[in-house]
């Protein structure tokens, strides 16, 4: 880390990611995002300080005695992808294929008597960055070369580190699964890269199990995918994350009614000094790009006409330029639409504009993934861990979002809470509104004109009184803990549905 800091491009660093303003510690993980970065070689600052650490020797626990049964057998979930043979440089010892957690053991052990219980906790996850880049080997490197219209080119690369087991990639669990996904959980490998401009990973993402188990198998056999749900589920941002996880490129494409097809094939446009040169549109740019995720969002909104500049990419993975060239799709690209329908058009009114959408162009799309709603505790994690807002907070807020989908499901509400409602709503009490107004504002504001006395009425029965505690334990006036908290945050029977089920409203 001090490394880092005597670069003269650490103070820029520090304000452009906003960490100037970050109130908890820097993890190891940012110092590895910190490093690439900047172009501070982890490498050679490990082989300096083992340089003056030598502390391997041959009699080193091996991996199997440092590790109990659990740990070894998540070894087998990943297959590094198998690169040339690499000679190491003369009188440098290689660390590579050693086992990080090793490694990390042998090099502060001589001083593990000298340190104090904090430091002895911290050390290993300061020097874990860069053990871990010791410990990789040479990486097999995809590259695709474009030339622009005057001739410079333009290199996407991407570097394939290893295929993982799904679970292992996302850092879950091998009993996550329910027993229809846990084969593919455990045997679906996917590519793990380091492309640089990946999007960033959202920590606080909440996975949908199944869904990501039919993402990963339908990336893995190359097929396309159409993922659908309630607004605010979580669907792009899903497979944005679903890129982020894997260090790959994302590039997402937005619908909307007056999307033009030049838009996404591209057009010839004049050029600077006379003439005119071919700009490639937003499909044909992330067909370049080696193990891209695309995602089409929305594709419901479009008109049909434009929509049939899609099936070509979707059936043969080809796109045909009217300049005669053809842009075949390049290793590892993966498609992926999202739409709050599943292709069949809304009967509900709840999303305007969309339409069914034809037959054959459905039929390019082999998986059909359905994002719902989290079960309540997950959703009670991501609200918490997305917002900073006590859980017991979260949970009262949950239960009442809740209540809405199932009146919703029932037809007596149009459409029910949804995540966003939610997060605006705990977002507004972090910030020092009162539940009560923020609710007024984020909730009963935003939903449909018929819908807002049965929002109402919903909260009368079992919200009303239960402000006070979510505005208490916010400011820290309660204890969320307190046995008197957990009863205000109950939810009244009455409120699982109607008074009268005859009444009218």
């Amino acid at each position: 880390m001090s490394e880092l800091k005597a670069l003269g491009t650490w103070a820029g660093y520090l304000k452009l990611r906003g960490w100037t303003k970050r109130s908890s510690a820097i993890t190891g993980e940012d110092i590895r995002q910190a490093c690439e970065d900047l172009g501070y070689d982890l490498n050679a600052a490990f082989v300096a300080f083992f340089s003056r650490h030598p502390v391997i020797g041959n009699d080193a626990p091996t991996l199997a005695e440092l590790t109990n049964d659990k740990e070894s057998d998540e070894m087998d979930s990943e297959k590094p992808v198998t690169p040339p043979p690499v000679e190491p440089l003369d009188g440098v010892k290689s660390f590579e294929g050693r086992d990080t957690e090793t490694l990390i053991a042998e090099a502060l052990a001589p001083a593990s008597a000298h340190m104090t219980p904090h430091l002895a906790q911290m050390m290993p996850g300061l020097i874990r960055p860069l053990v871990e880049a010791a410990t990789k080997g040479p990486r097999v490197v995809t590259k695709t070369i474009v030339r622009n219209a005057d001739g410079v080119e333009d290199a996407p690369i991407v570097n394939v580190l290893r295929q993982s087991a799904l679970f292992k990639a996302f850092g879950m669990n091998r009993s996550d699964a329910p027993n229809a996904y846990r084969y593919a959980w455990e045997n679906v490998f996917v590519n793990v890269c380091d492309y640089a401009d990946a999007p960033a990973i959202d920590p606080a993402y909440v996975w949908n199990v199944e869904a990501l188990a039919q993402l990963g198998a339908a990336d893995v056999t190359g097929m396309n995918a159409w993922a659908f749900g309630h607004a605010g589920t979580g669907k792009t941002e899903g497979v944005r994350q679903y890129a982020a996880r894997l260090g790959r490129p994302f590039v997402r494409i937005p619908i909307d009614r007056t999307t033009e097809p030049q838009e996404i094939i591209g057009q010839e446009m004049p050029r600077k000094g006379g003439g005119m040169e071919w700009r490639d549109g937003k499909l044909t740019r992330a067909f370049r790009m080696p193990h891209c995720v695309i995602l089409i969002d929305e594709p419901t909104l479009l008109r049909s006409g434009s929509l049939a500049v899609f099936q070509t990419a979707l059936d043969t993975r080809e796109i045909h330029l009217p300049t005669g060239e053809v842009v075949r799709a390049a290793d590892g690209v993966f498609i992926v639409a999202c739409d709050n329908t599943a292709g069949c058009g809304d009967d509900s009114g709840r999303y305007v504009d969309t339409a069914a959408v034809n037959v054959a162009f459905m039929d390019r799309f082999a998986f059909r993934v359905e994002f719902s709603f989290l079960p309540g505790p997950s959703e009670i994690a991501m609200l918490a861990n997305h917002t900073g807002i006590a859980p017991e907070c979260a949970r009262l807020m949950v239960n009442y979002a809740s209540l809405t989908r199932a009146n919703a499901d029932a037809g007596k509400l149009t459409m029910g809470l949804t995540p966003r409602r939610l997060l605006c709503w705990a977002k507004a009490v972090r910030a020092g509104i009162s539940s009560a107004k923020a609710f007024q504002s984020c909730i009963v504001a935003s939903a449909a004109p018929e819908d807002r006395e049965t929002i109402l009425m919903l909260e009368a029965q079992t919200l009303r009184s239960q402000h006070a505690t979510i505005d208490g334990i916010a400011r820290g006036t309660i204890d969320p803990n307190a046995p008197d908290a957990r009863t205000q945050g109950a939810v009244s029977a009455d409120g699982l549905k109607f008074p009268d089920d005859n009444d009218t409203l």
